[in-house]
């Protein structure tokens, strides 16, 4: 076995100092004594303002020490975005490296052009912004204090009285997706924690949009360290461990232009190979422990006609729970023939990767021989790629499953001895709301020392992006122009241009089913759309009705994984006959959608629109706001699922929309009542998916058991017209797996009671099938539809007459 060429020194596996516990709160500072601060040197700039900030009396050092000398800039970015930071002039504070978050560009655009304004008083600093259309003002801290220490940054901004609050994250509130704008909280500092409510866990993303029918905005903090954001009587307060204020404020004026323009600040989230659209499916344990019985699992999927796309491996690969190297029942031919056959099936294969490196003395052989990466010490991206090629040579996978990258510790409640710098960063003055007693619990010292010169404190919740960055570039080396599929638990802002993610460990519960849906539509504002739970509950014993019902809901989430633990039971489809037919008919009716699917995804690519939303997102309306149990996939798709035990039928919201909603299995039309809202009858094994009125889709008419033959069989065209029969829809076409290559767009339109479909190609993709038939929806009366036949290439364009 050969050594990496470059090893790394290990952090600090287990934290120094310690048994202070949550102390700082009930101490109690009162902050409102901060002396704050004097804006002086105003200059007025080609984009905004520059000025000085300087304290105006005696240092309270009430959590830290204050900063006598800050900068401010303003920058007026884009006609949409309004960029303020605030900064220690002497520039110790840490701030997130360009090399891992690159700032968003400067537009040319003069400051009157801009929606957005700043304002600020210059004795006792405050700023406030509004929205030059309107006069509404957006963020205000005025009348709050303003402190800026080496420890605690706090702020705290008014609530617009109409609005309501989605974001941060990530979070399992029990608010819902729509937050508690009087009452409620976000702690960030990323935890290895089984979805606990309203507690920190896997991700960071201090994020928020703030709605109301007249108008919505964004404000985003761009900061790494630990930090509190809480929501009383219609404020919202910052409390931060460090680093400087460096606020984005995004215009909208629609929840839809607020997401799309944070991905201009965050960056477009990735494209996905085809096959993710696919089902996955892993466990822990159970048959999985061995290669064989991994075949054993793919040869009954495959006898029950379950769709089964893409077999991940948990920790039963592993030796001694150590990363890239196998245990004695899967080396050599016996985990590359799993693989191998895994391919020859037209399957595809992903392993689990953790962040701690098994380490057991200098004698010991194994081949990385480190503890914990250190992202910033030259020489780790070579030795990440030299261990990932020494473990390809085993397992040629397809993609990468990094978990417990907050990155979790398993050695909890180990103290160390250290000095006063390992008391200051273990614990800090200010506790945040963390969900263990002692602020480093589960996780590295905060004050393990990094290359670049700071701490584990300051690059915490940013430890799993780098990771994430780390190997997004060994994928992209190993299979140039393909690309790279990673999913990954540790998340944060700006992650999504490399990854996607999964919910973490979740419950085989009602309730843990319920909450999927929030998680699932948090990240499509923080621009990480490939996201699922664990369909079917990872810990506890799933039963035959939850697995049924969970299974047809996730598989219209954009990450479809069935996951669970050792020691429950198999949840396998097939282990239910009821289940096996329920997840066959969810899967044929998503991989009808691949076309849809991988649009929406290229769409999110270019532009950041995502492709899950909440109905409000996509209908402003006042009653639409608290709706959390429907979601929409794409602007065309409702999905409406039963979520509770024993249900027989589900009631939601069809909004009017100029025609009637279908029922996607059965064509039929959707009576609704005067409130828009229909009570729909739900057998188990029946999932509600509708269509909405005046849209198109482009499907496979015939889906196959892989994406790999999906793809490649004929295209289908359904057509719902709404009332002055009309529609229209939008198919982006590519190969499904180079980062770059040809690509069509085409679009599809009926225009009033044409009968006429017009169909216009653009782009130099000619790869895509032959699109056979079209069924038109709504052409007559009743529920009476149209089916023409015939054949059409897509990248010419055409039109088809009924």
């Amino acid at each position: 076995m050969r050594l990496a060429s470059t090893l790394l020194s290990a952090l600090a596996a287990s934290p120094a100092l310690g048994h202070a516990v949550n102390k700082a709160r009930a101490r109690g500072a009162d902050l409102s004594k901060a002396p704050g601060y004097k804006l002086e040197k105003v200059a007025t700039t080609s984009s905004g303002l520059t000025g000085s900030l300087t304290l105006t009396g005696r240092a309270l050092n009430a959590y830290g020490a204050d900063i006598k000398q800050l900068d401010l800039l303003v920058e007026y970015q884009s006609p949409n975005r309004l960029h303020v930071h605030i900064s220690d002039t002497a520039k110790k504070q840490f701030q997130i490296p360009s090399s891992t978050f690159p700032r968003p560009p400067t537009s040319t655009a003069a400051p009157s052009d801009s929606d957005l304004e700043f304002h600020s008083t210059d004795s006792a600093f405050s700023f406030w912004i509004t929205r030059r259309s309107t006069s509404e003002v957006i963020f205000d801290t005025r009348n709050h204090p303003f402190v800026f220490s080496d420890q605690l940054l706090e702020l705290t901004t008014s609530i617009p009285d109409k609005n309501d609050i989605y974001g941060p994250g990530e979070i399992v509130s029990s608010s819902g997706f729509r937050r508690n704008p009087t009452k409620d909280k976000t702690t960030m500092w990323n935890r290895d924690a089984a979805s606990p409510t309203d507690e920190n866990m896997y991700g960071s993303h201090p994020f928020y949009i703030s709605s109301s029918p007249g108008g919505s905005f964004g404000v985003f903090l761009l900061n790494s360290h630990g930090m509190d954001m809480v929501t009383q009587d219609r404020t919202m307060k910052y409390n931060v461990l460090g680093g400087t204020f460096d606020f984005y404020f995004l215009s909208g004026p629609t929840p839809m232009d607020v997401i799309r323009q944070y991905s201009e600040v965050v960056g477009k989230p990735a494209r996905m190979p085809f096959w993710a659209f696919g089902f996955h499916m892993c466990r822990w344990g159970g048959d999985w422990k061995t290669p064989e019985g991994v075949k054993g699992v793919i040869q009954k999927m495959k006898d029950a006609g379950v769709p089964f796309e893409t077999v991940w491996s948990d920790l039963d690969y592993m030796d001694g729970l150590r990363n890239f190297e196998a245990k004695p029942e899967w080396r050599g031919d016996k985990y590359k023939g799993l693989v191998d056959q895994i391919h020859k099936n037209k399957q595809h294969y992903i392993p689990i990767v953790d962040p701690a490196i098994g380490f057991k003395g200098q004698n010991d052989k194994y081949q990385p021989q480190v503890l914990w990466p250190d992202w910033a010490a030259n020489g780790t991206q070579q030795w990440w790629k030299e261990s990932f090629d020494h473990y390809r040579e085993t397992a040629k996978y397809d993609g990468i499953w990094l978990d417990k990258n907050e990155p979790a510790n398993p050695q909890k409640g180990r103290d160390r001895p250290g000095g006063n710098i390992n008391q200051k960063l273990n614990s800090p003055r200010y506790t945040i709301h963390h969900g263990t007693q002692l602020f480093w619990d589960g996780t590295i010292s905060p004050s393990a020392k990094l290359a670049d010169g700071f701490n584990h404190y300051h690059e915490h919740n940013i430890w799993g992006f780098e990771q994430n960055l780390a190997t997004h570039k060994v994928l992209l080396e190993q299979t140039p122009g393909v690309r790279p599929f990673i999913i990954t638990r540790s998340t944060s802002a700006g992650i999504g241009r490399v990854s996607g993610h999964w919910l973490g460990d979740n419950f085989s519960s009602w309730t843990s089913m319920k909450q999927s849906i929030q998680g699932v539509l948090q990240f499509q504002m923080f621009q990480i759309p490939m996201v699922g739970a664990d369909a079917g509950g990872f810990l506890w014993d799933c039963t035959e009705e939850l697995a049924n019902r969970w299974m047809q809901l996730a598989a219209f989430t954009p990450f479809f994984r069935n996951h669970n633990a050792a020691g429950t039971k198999d949840q396998e489809p097939y282990r239910w006959k009821s289940v096996a037919e329920a997840t066959k008919k969810a899967l044929t009716a998503r991989y009808q959608l691949l076309p849809y699917w991988e649009t929406l995804f290229a769409q999110a690519s270019k532009d950041g629109t995502p492709p899950v939303r909440p109905l409000v997102f996509e209908f402003p309306e006042p009653q639409y706001a608290g709706v959390e149990e429907q979601f929409l996939v794409g602007p065309n798709l409702l999905i409406t699922p039963v979520l509770k035990e024993g249900g027989k039928s589900v009631k939601g919201f069809f909004p009017k929309d100029g025609g009637a909603w279908r029922d996607w299995f059965t064509h039929k039309a959707l009576k609704v009542d005067d409130e828009n809202q229909a009570d729909i009858p739900t057998p188990l094994g029946n999932i509600n998916v509708h269509i909405r009125p005046g849209s198109i889709f482009l499907i496979h008419s015939t889906p196959a058991y892989s994406l790999t033959d999906t793809r490649t069989s004929e295209y289908g065209i359904i057509i719902s017209l709404n009332d002055v029969w009309a529609a229209k829809g939008t198919a982006i076409l590519d190969d499904g797996l180079s980062t770059e290559g040809p690509e069509t767009i085409v679009t599809f339109e009926v225009v009033a009671a044409s009968k006429t479909l017009t169909i216009k190609s653009t782009g130099d993709y000619a790869g895509a099938p032959m699109m056979t038939e079209v069924t038109v929806l709504g052409a007559g009366e009743g529920d009476e539809e149209k089916v023409i036949t015939g054949k059409l290439d897509l990248s010419r364009g055409g039109s088809v007459v009924w």
